[in-house]
Parts: C-alpha cells; sequence; structure tokens
C-alpha cells in the first residue's frame, strides 16, 4: 500500500511537470513559431558561413604544409575509387578494379564503428563473397567520429544465418563463446544495455 501511494505520487509529480513543459515550449502562436524561423534562419546562415571561411582556412593551411589529415585521406581516397561513365553514371574507376581483383580476402575488425563514407569504401575494394567483418554495438564508442553502427545492424540483419551447405555469397555467424570474463559480468553489461537502449532499434540486441 506505501509502495502504491508512493508510485501515485510520482506519477502525479511527472504530470504536472510535463504539464509546465508543455505550458513553456508548446504554446506559441503560428505566427511566433514562424518569427523564430525567420530568426533561426539568419542565426544558421551567419553559422554556415563562418564554417565555410574555417573550412577555406584549414584547407588553406593543410595546403601550404603538404599535409592531409584523416578525413582528407578518406574522401581523396573514394575519389580515386570512383569515376563517371558515359552516362554520367557513378562506377569503380579502373584503379578501383585492379586492387579490387588483388585482394583475396579482406577482414574488418570494429565494424561497429565505421562511418558512411568507409563503409562505402570498403564495399568498393570486396567483392560480394570476401568480406568479413567482426562487430559489437556494446562496443560502439566512436559516434563523435560520425561512427554508424546502424551499418553493422543492417548487415547483421540482412544476412542469413550461416550453413556448411547454404547458398550465397553472404552469411552471419554469431560468435556465442566468451573467453574474457564470467557469466556474471557478461549479464550485468547486458542488464545495463537493455535499460540504455530500451526504446530504440538497438533494444532487440540484448
Amino acid at each position: 500500500e506505501e509502495d502504491k501511494k508512493y508510485l501515485e505520487n510520482e506519477y502525479d509529480k511527472i504530470k504536472d511537470e510535463v504539464k509546465e513543459i508543455k505550458k513553456r515550449f508548446c504554446s506559441l502562436s503560428q505566427e511566433q513559431i514562424y518569427q523564430d524561423y525567420l530568426s533561426t534562419i539568419q542565426i544558421v546562415k551567419a553559422l554556415s558561413k563562418v564554417l565555410g571561411e574555417f573550412d577555406r582556412r584549414y584547407a588553406a593551411a593543410k595546403s601550404k604544409k603538404g599535409i592531409l589529415d584523416y578525413s582528407d585521406l578518406e574522401h581523396y581516397l573514394a575519389a580515386l575509387l570512383e569515376t563517371t561513365d558515359e552516362n554520367g553514371n557513378t562506377v569503380p574507376s579502373e584503379l578501383c578494379l585492379k586492387l579490387r581483383k588483388s585482394f583475396k580476402e579482406i577482414y574488418i575488425d570494429e565494424y561497429q564503428d565505421v562511418n558512411p563514407l568507409q563503409d562505402h569504401i570498403f564495399t568498393l575494394l570486396s567483392r560480394p563473397d570476401n568480406r568479413f567483418m567482426v562487430g559489437d554495438l556494446k562496443q560502439s564508442i566512436y559516434r563523435f567520429r560520425n561512427a554508424y553502427p546502424d551499418i553493422f545492424v543492417n548487415y547483421k540483419e540482412s544476412f542469413p544465418d550461416y550453413k556448411e551447405d547454404g547458398e550465397g555469397p553472404a552469411a552471419r555467424i554469431f560468435l556465442r563463446e566468451n573467453f574474457r570474463c564470467s557469466r556474471t559480468v557478461i549479464d550485468f553489461v547486458n542488464l545495463v544495455f537493455s535499460e540504455v537502449t530500451n526504446g530504440n532499434r538497438f533494444a532487440r540486441e540484448y
């Protein structure tokens, strides 16, 4: 009975807080919202101008010193691996096809931390049956560097389970054996992630 009363009180507090939030942030008229959009446009234009100027000066400084940063390496490599055909379509370049033939197998670890451009590069360089990707969503730590764990999840969900007599170039293998820690640690980690991923597409991983 005491717990029930406590929960009811907490529920009432939350309802009051939600009402206050709606009152403060969701009570603008259509005209006020429109004016906010107009003022936001000016801010975004100014920010875009500043970032554009920074990018220009940064590129000039790198060019003067003859250096490239990591992002440059990715973008220049992607540019070298692609070209356009007579119809204007983007296709693998001659260099890309040559490199693709030279790789018997391509192994990529920590695939949960690749970004879209890196995934595109790996796709260009690999064939349908020679790219081996290893990843674990719980180890994704590079979102601040544009990592998209969704990429790894999409591959995992689109591939069928591996079978020795299976057909097709793609399959998934779950590495279920763990040799690093006890079952207690695994259960605790999965419990934590089941909470922090609740409500998004990664929840079913746990």
